[in-house]
């Protein structure tokens, strides 16, 4: 009798420690299921509903008539010349570096006359510099070419390049007149 009561006492306990465990059991299932649905859905080949198939495609696309082709071609015309630099909105700086007294003068009159409007003329901060040496942004590569052309008449030897600091290319560009 002594062990009826006991096992009395224990089954509460015992069937308390079941459905905790039970408890446990289900929560653990439902955690690996829920893993396993999300990773099936992930890695589940991409269903072909959405997607366009060759069949559905028309039989022949619609080709653009030619006087859309040509007025298209004469915007874009349009749009490049639109974006050709306009000489009186470039930043210049000509920089005397070494030349004559009053060069930097002389070149910026000689640039404004062609319309760069925005031209200074100062001295560098360095000298002895030789020749006369035409700095850009990159942007500025067609200008910097035109610049040289007007300059060609009055120096002989103008090398271009890409500024490559914010020194060299403290405008849009600059020129550096040199000995």
């Amino acid at each position: 009798m002594a062990e009826n009561e006991n096992q009395k006492k224990e089954s509460p306990g015992s069937r308390k420690e079941f459905f905790i465990l039970l408890l446990i059991f289900a929560i653990l299932a439902g955690v690996l299921a829920g893993a396993f649905y999300f990773l099936w859905e992930k890695l589940k080949p991409p269903r072909l509903e959405n997607k366009i198939s060759i069949e559905k495609l028309p039989a022949e696309i619609p080709r653009q008539p030619e006087a859309e082709k040509q007025e298209t071609a004469a915007e874009e015309e349009e749009a490049i010349e639109q974006e050709k630099f306009n000489p009186a909105e470039l930043d210049v700086k000509v920089l005397n570096a070494g030349a004559a007294g009053g060069s930097a003068t002389k070149t910026k009159e000689l640039l404004e006359a062609e319309g760069y409007a925005k031209t200074q003329a100062d001295n560098a901060r360095m000298s002895g510099y030789a020749g006369v040496a035409i700095h850009y942004k990159t942007e500025m590569k067609e200008p910097a070419q035109e610049i040289k052309e007007i300059l060609s008449a009055t120096y002989k030897v103008i090398e271009t390049k890409e500024g490559l600091n914010e020194k060299e290319i403290s405008g849009d560009i600059v020129i550096i007149l040199g000995r």
